[in-house]
């Protein structure tokens, strides 16, 4: 995420004052260059997420132990402690830029605090018997581990990286670390199927064929087992109820993210293991879908097509069950836009160069009032939610850019309006071949021409060349609200130019449509607009 993460203008608050009816939420622009983690004590920008995550955490973990007191051991269906799928695994769902990797930091750092904190109130409140305590295990970035590298075996240093550093050394504390060797032995025996090789069996005779093949069978059946009496020896060193595994970025790999998947699914499926996972549920989906079809590819030749449809069919059912199964409903937390939040919270911005402080949507209006030159409340109200509705990455670095421009340079607003919002929607004027470096340059003919082909892919010619922010399609609204900052910087002081503008794009894009009506192409596309575009020039 942003490393803009709210800092707080008043002293640390009581996990029990953390709610979105609190203090508002201070938003420090001048920390934009800066990619440190969340401060002790600051407020986070999804404060509220913050706050349901940690109520469901604790909630499933005394249910967890609840279970584990009241079942006795010939009433479970496995010789596990916990029975399969009772693993506690929280998905952080959000947008690329949406925060949550800053979100997952601060939650990965102050989880264990904020819990028991809030276990503790409750407890002097006659309503909870004890604290639950949870330990940090690993901050785990499976981008960035090589592929040759499977993710168990990062989670197993560090879990015995925790027993080396356990600091109790009396001979309770020995047992438990003896108890640790034991497992952690008994454990590496089953480490071998994680290679996936089966060529290791081919050159040995019949009876050693079978010998070993049901021990490495048992291996594969025990390992599950063997890891759950590890991570519990672990948690039993330190005093944990569970430990805290998070997990960022995984679906920017699609073979590490279905290798993440498996292993939670797999073996880390015991609630003494708090796996926090971020990424783009509609990413995910992808990734599992295309890892389940791949399953079927070599099996569907000679298929029909009816078969292929079901095939396809079936292929998104199992592909919505698995993300089910491995995130929850229940366990899925969903990062907001500002647009959102600012409807429930009060945000306030630190401009750069400024000791004051501004609301968040004074900040954002400021850049209508002064950057766009847009005087009616309707079309800075559309604007300010267009802004808003970005990713929380992409509206802090345009507050930041924009302030910091305008303040530090003495530019003119309009200029560092442009400036800001061009930087901001160039992966989408460069997919609608905007002329992006003419249009810096000032030239005037270039933007008239953007203009005008958006209108045309728009399909609006009454209303696209206005530049408002009401395309369907979002690449198109972002670039209307830069091509809208360019226009005002171009005509600013300028009414020749201004009228220039207004007539040629306008004018252009009602005859154009007029000869499509004709043609009987406008209501045919935009693809065959753009054809027609093409024969016209």
């Amino acid at each position: 995420q942003c490393s803009f993460e709210a800092s707080i203008s008043s002293p640390d608050l009581p996990t029990s004052a953390m709610s979105e009816t609190s203090s508002a939420i201070v938003i420090d622009l001048n920390g934009s260059n800066h990619s440190q983690p969340v401060a002790e004590g600051s407020q986070l920008i999804q404060r509220g997420a913050y706050g349901n995550l940690r109520s469901k955490l604790n909630e499933d973990i005394e249910q967890a132990q609840y279970f584990t007191k009241t079942t006795r051991k010939d009433e479970r269906v496995d010789d596990d402690e916990y029975p399969l799928g009772s693993g506690l695994t929280y998905f952080i769902d959000g947008t690329r830029g949406a925060g949550k990797s800053t979100f997952l930091r601060y939650v990965y750092q102050h989880m264990n605090r904020q819990v028991k904190g809030e276990r503790q109130d409750q407890h002097n409140d006659g309503t909870s018997d004890r604290a639950v305590n949870v330990l940090p295990l690993m901050y785990l970035d499976p981008s960035r581990i090589e592929s040759s590298e499977h993710v168990l075996l990062h989670i197993l240093k560090r879990l015995r990286q925790l027993y080396k550093n356990c600091p109790d050394r009396s001979a309770v504390g020995e047992r438990k670390r003896e108890d640790f060797r034991k497992y952690f032995q008994d454990l590496a025996g089953g480490l071998h199927v994680l290679s996936g090789s089966k060529s290791g069996l081919d050159d040995l005779d019949a009876e050693l064929f079978l010998d070993h093949g049901l021990e490495r069978a048992a291996d594969s059946q025990q390992l599950r087992g063997k890891l759950h009496s590890v991570i519990g020896s672990v948690c039993k060193m330190y005093g944990a109820d569970a430990l805290v595994l998070a997990i960022d970025d995984a679906d920017t790999k699609a073979e590490q993210a279905m290798e993440v998947l498996e292993c939670l699914r797999k073996y880390l499926d015991t609630p003494q293991i708090v796996a926090l996972v971020t990424g783009d549920l509609e990413m995910y989906s992808l990734l599992v879908q295309n890892h389940f079809q791949k399953d079927f590819a070599s099996e569907d030749k000679g298929l029909n097509a009816d078969r292929r449809k079901q095939q396809d069919r079936m292929v998104e059912h199992l592909e919505d069950q698995y993300l089910l199964k491995l995130f929850p409903i229940q366990r899925r937390v969903q990062l907001k836009t500002l647009h959102t939040l600012s409807d429930r919270q009060e945000y306030s911005v630190i401009t750069a160069g400024e000791d004051s402080k501004r609301t968040l949507h004074d900040a954002v209006d400021h850049i209508a009032t002064n950057g766009l030159r847009l005087r009616s409340k309707a079309d800075k109200t559309l604007f300010r939610e267009h802004v808003l509705k970005l990713p929380v990455r992409s509206v802090l670095q345009l507050l930041s850019t924009y302030y910091k421009l305008s303040e530090r340079d003495t530019r003119k607003s309009t200029d560092a309006a442009s400036e800001a919002l061009r930087a901001t929607a160039l992966s989408s004027l460069y997919r609608h071949d905007v002329d992006v470096e003419s249009i810096a340059e000032g030239d005037l003919h270039a933007a008239i021409e953007a203009s005008f082909n958006l209108s045309v892919r728009d399909g609006e010619p009454d209303t696209a060349v206005y530049l408002r922010p009401q395309a369907r399609d979002a690449s198109l609204r972002s670039a209307y609200v830069s091509l809208a900052a360019d226009v005002a910087r171009l005509c600013e002081h300028n009414p020749a130019r201004a009228i220039t503008y207004m007539l040629v794009t306008a004018g252009s894009s009602n005859i154009f449509h007029l000869v499509a009506k004709k043609s009987g192409t406008a209501s045919a596309g935009a693809e065959n607009a753009l054809e027609l575009q093409k024969k016209i020039k």
